[in-house]
């Protein structure tokens, strides 16, 4: 196993365990467990969000037999907070300061009421350019195109702020694509 299903394996084990542990309430009070289906919104197909929500899920039904995780692969944070306001999810993986967006800063038309339950790992986003190009730094990504990320995903949210905390209008000084 590469580093990468390692790590995948100890934060699916982690996150089960305080899932399991929210959970385990159940048994404590003398019930069986929870039973019924658990409706996951993850992220896009191909990523690592994707790939830990099955994981996850996989450790919760081991833990919990009675308990089905549904896993839906979304294109992201925004999506995933979306589904949880809506009720069309239980559970969402969704970056911190999109979790913090939905709480009233016009992101959503008003406040999303979310309570975080683990911290998964630290994110980070990067700008990536050809060594050759003439970008030294964020404000000089003026008038080249830029990949946010998926529309819908706390990436894409993230990467235009920080677009606009440079003194650029994505999507007129820069010009924006969500791959």
């Amino acid at each position: 196993m590469n580093r990468r299903g390692v790590l995948r394996a100890a934060f699916g084990t982690a996150a089960a365990g305080a899932l399991g542990g929210v959970l385990a309430g159940d048994l404590a009070h003398g019930r069986s467990g929870p039973d019924g289906v658990l409706r996951l919104a993850t992220g896009e197909p191909t990523a690592f969000y994707a790939a830990f929500g099955r994981l996850l899920a996989d450790q919760v039904e081991a833990a919990h037999p009675g308990l089905r995780c549904h896993v839906r692969t979304t294109a992201g944070s925004i999506t995933n907070i979306e589904l949880l306001r809506d009720g069309e999810a239980d559970l969402g993986l969704v970056l911190t300061d999109t979790a913090r967006a939905a709480q009233g800063t016009g992101l959503f038309p008003r406040p999303v009421p979310l309570r975080a339950i683990g911290r998964v790992y630290e994110t980070y986003l990067q700008f990536a350019v050809r060594a050759d190009a003439p970008v030294h730094g964020v404000a000089d990504l003026a008038g080249h195109p830029v990949s946010l990320g998926a529309v819908g995903s706390g990436a894409a949210h993230l990467g235009a702020r920080l677009l606009s905390a440079a003194g650029l209008r994505p999507g007129t000084d820069v010009p924006v694509r969500h791959l």
